[in-house]
């Protein structure tokens, strides 16, 4: 009786522990710094696993948890691993002399690396911050085999030259994938650090280096060298973005939107060098070298990655901000700080939170057979039996709902991308589409760009538009409509399957699932970097010539307006209703399968699979279940420590409002 007692007690305290307002609402403390979140929730993931390996937690319960987490330690140790031990990388990366040793030689504050045109091959230098000066060298799997502590710079830039520079380093220090530099630097705290990649070019391996540090990168900058035709290489820079856009899902924390470029060296290009461009009057106008440089830029920008956010590209001279000459481009240098700082803070910030509601999300399932057994030991037989035949049932009937709304939602797919068809193939079309296009707000109007450039100049206003339209008011309007009708049918089937848990396990607690967003990833986001830039690519591929334009130097305001419109049109005849549809189902069609893929065939089913199991053994082990009453009450109290750790943890952070 003091068993049932201690048990009813134990259980009581349990939910009035669980019992509490959703997360948001109770973060009212200051901020704490990334580097102490880190450290409370790391505490959190210790507390967990001791509960895991303890000899309470029992075959049927690891069975259970496997249900919904296949090979639930080791996806529990990576995140794990990812959150106390992978670092949160600024990952520079540039051609070689593009400046790029340069930039972090100034985020460092000290001329510490080497310049110049010689590479460092095969090595990967990892800046930390540290309250002393020391050079640590591994091996690729993260062996240690060199460690020197250094008690002065000079030193210091000796050690690295000899350890990066693959010229003068010793055969016995080639097999060092990664120099770490330990050093106080103001810019970096807690997990943060700079990443010196080898210049592209320089290693083949890029694209493996980039998929190691990214996920976990708060902050992405690429040097260009601005004097070298414009520095941009629109293949190596579409390789990149690829490389990024294919493995979305690996990088839980970096966000495209906010890779930063860097064009360097600005004071060594001519500025005494214009040229020529007629306006219809067929006067010259003057145009400078930086001018047409930058123009250039922006343009292999564009063709590379249509949706790059300009602003994000920043004209600077490494050499002038050394030297504190102020002009623009070191203005340009102050900005690109301002911006890689807020970017961090943010970004470090997300990589809390991602891992945080990973966590909430594994200790949910983790809990629940513990707690359900606890649960069914206060009622009759009667009683549980009742309860659990109800719950069968219920699943089962899920079970189905699972399956109608996953085909339901396949066919709606085709409603949203015949939407998204017609409205921008009408727009195209529109007068008012076409003038948008052709003459937007705060450019030259077309009847201003010198006649040469006519037909390209359309092509650019061309893609242009496409690109404004898909991030539009309309277009998003469409996304938001499928991206709710994919989460109510969600949010249907979680609230059903947490009443089940309720009844299970007897507590009230909110239910912290995929529903309120945190795991759901079908958002407007997709529009910028996958939908219009597919339909861009087909445009860039389209011949441009016009025969029957070819003909001679007319300069006349109608023939003029004739060419402009027949350019129109041309590009309009290869966008038909057909090449649309093929471009939505490739971009937004793909993204949408996906989520449907990661709900309704992995994370639904598991939940549903590991609570029916849970229901089973219910239902077959009672009396065994009694007899191992103390065991269930030890875990129990495991149970009390996690929600406890987390009640410390969520009274010290604050995640910023989504």
């Amino acid at each position: 009786m003091a068993a049932s007692n201690q048990g009813d007690t134990a259980t009581r305290d349990l939910k009035e522990n669980n019992t509490d307002a959703s997360f948001q609402s109770r973060l009212s403390t200051p901020k704490t710094s990334p580097d102490q979140q880190i450290t409370e929730l790391g505490v959190i993931f210790e507390t967990v696993e001791h509960m895991l390996r303890s000899p309470d937690y029992a075959e049927d319960l690891q069975e259970e948890l496997d249900k919904a987490f296949h090979n639930y330690m080791a996806i529990f140790q990576a995140a794990k691993r990812d959150l106390l031990r992978n670092d949160c990388g600024i990952v520079v990366v540039g051609e070689t002399s593009a400046g790029k040793t340069t930039l972090i030689n100034q985020l460092v504050g000290k001329k510490l690396f080497e310049t110049g045109n010689l590479p460092t091959t095969g090595t990967i230098i990892r800046i930390r911050d540290a309250e002393k000066m020391e050079i640590k060298c591994y091996t690729k799997d993260e062996t240690l085999t060199k460690r020197e502590e250094v008690q002065d710079e000079k030193k210091l830039k000796s050690n690295i030259a000899r350890l990066t520079n693959i010229s003068q380093s010793p055969k016995d220090f080639k097999d060092h994938y990664y120099v770490d530099v330990c050093l106080p630097v103001p810019i970096l705290k807690g997990n943060v650090i700079i990443v010196d990649t080898p210049g592209i070019g320089e290693d083949d391996n890029l694209q493996n280096i980039l998929l190691h540090f990214l996920p976990h990168a708060v902050s992405f900058v690429f040097v260009v060298n601005a004097k070298e035709t414009g520095g941009i290489h629109e293949n190596r820079l579409l390789k990149i973005f690829k490389t990024i856009m294919n493995n979305r899902e690996k990088m839980p924390c970096f966000d495209p939107r906010e890779i930063l470029i860097l064009t360097n060296q600005w004071d060594a290009i001519e500025n005494d060098d214009p040229s020529s461009d007629e306006d219809e009057d067929g006067k010259v106008k003057k145009e400078d070298q930086h001018t047409r440089t930058w123009k250039l830029i922006q343009k292999k920008i564009e063709k590379a990655w249509c949706s790059f956010n300009i602003e994000n590209v920043f004209r600077v001279s490494l050499a002038q901000v050394r030297k504190r000459i102020e002009n623009f481009f070191t203005d340009e240098y102050k900005r690109f700080e301002a911006v890689l700082t807020k970017t961090i803070e943010k970004n470090e910030n997300k990589r809390i939170e991602y891992y945080y509601r990973f966590l909430k999300h594994f200790i949910q399932n983790a809990e629940r057979g513990t707690l359900a057994r606890l649960n069914i030991v206060e009622r009759s037989i009667e009683e549980q039996q009742e309860i659990l035949f109800q719950n069968s049932k219920t699943i089962q009937e899920l079970q189905s709902q699972c399956t109608q709304s996953r085909e339901s939602l396949e066919k709606y797919k085709y409603k949203i991308i015949h939407s998204l068809t017609t409205k921008l193939h009408a727009y195209l079309h529109s007068r008012n589409g076409r003038e948008q296009i052709l003459n937007p707000p705060g450019t030259k109007q077309m009847c201003e760009i010198a006649y040469t450039s006519l037909q390209e100049e359309v092509k650019l206003r061309f893609k242009k538009g496409i690109e404004k339209w898909c991030k539009g008011q309309e277009a998003t309007s469409i996304i938001k409509t499928a991206d709710t009708h994919l989460r109510s049918k969600i949010k249907d089937i979680e609230s059903k399957l947490h009443e089940i848990e309720i009844s299970m396990t007897g507590k009230m607690t909110p239910d912290f699932t995929m529903a309120d967003g945190a795991l759901v990833l079908l958002t407007i986001l997709i529009l910028p970097f996958t939908l219009h830039y597919i339909i861009a690519i087909s445009l860039m591929c389209l011949p441009i010539s016009l025969p029957c334009l070819i003909g001679g130097y007319l300069a006349g305001v109608d023939y003029r307006g004739f060419r402009i419109d027949d350019a129109y049109n041309m590009f309009l005849s290869r966008v038909s209703l057909p090449s649309l549809n093929k471009s939505f189902e490739a971009s937004f069609g793909k993204e949408y399968d996906e989520v449907i893929v990661r709900i309704f065939d992995k994370h639904l089913p598991n939940r549903i699979d590991s609570m029916l199991l849970t229901n089973e053994m219910l239902l077959k082990k009672y009396q065994i279940i009694k007899q191992k009453q103390g065991s269930y009450l030890r875990l129990g109290e495991k149970i009390r420590q996690i929600h406890e750790a987390i009640e410390k943890f969520e009274r010290i952070i604050e995640f910023s409002s989504h």
